[in-house]
């Protein structure tokens, strides 16, 4: 979880900061895409004018003097994710052995939100 997270801040980071130069294209090459509806895409581009992404794919172009960011090794997922949500670890906030948000160390592999969380 600890390298997933590091890996998604590298990345906001360096689009961040490619965005604040004076470059209008942004292209994210090499990156696994993870789509809302299609398939996912094992090694594809994004291309970015102007803050909207205006291209994605295993064949998308990328524009000279486009500023590059390789992705290699890295996803890249739609929208937002909250990576310090608290989101199916609180069952019963009045029964302190449901609420293991307030487990103690670095390391606790018995504390999953996937078993509590139902997304249908």
């Amino acid at each position: 979880m600890k390298l997933f997270i590091q890996s998604v801040i590298l990345l906001l980071s360096s689009v961040t900061a490619f965005a604040q130069s004076k470059s209008d294209v942004i292209a994210i090459r090499n990156a696994k895409i993870v789509t809302v509806t299609g398939a996912v895409i094992e090694k594809g581009s994004i291309i970015i004018r102007n803050g909207k992404i205006t291209e994605v794919g295993a064949t998308a172009s990328i524009p000279s003097g486009a500023k590059i960011i390789d992705a290699t090794g890295l996803s890249v997922y739609p929208g937002l994710i909250d990576s310090g949500t608290v989101l199916g670890l609180v069952e019963i906030s009045a029964v302190n052995s449901t609420v293991d948000t307030n487990e103690l160390g670095d390391f606790n592999a018995n504390a999953k939100a996937l078993t509590a969380v139902n997304p249908n």
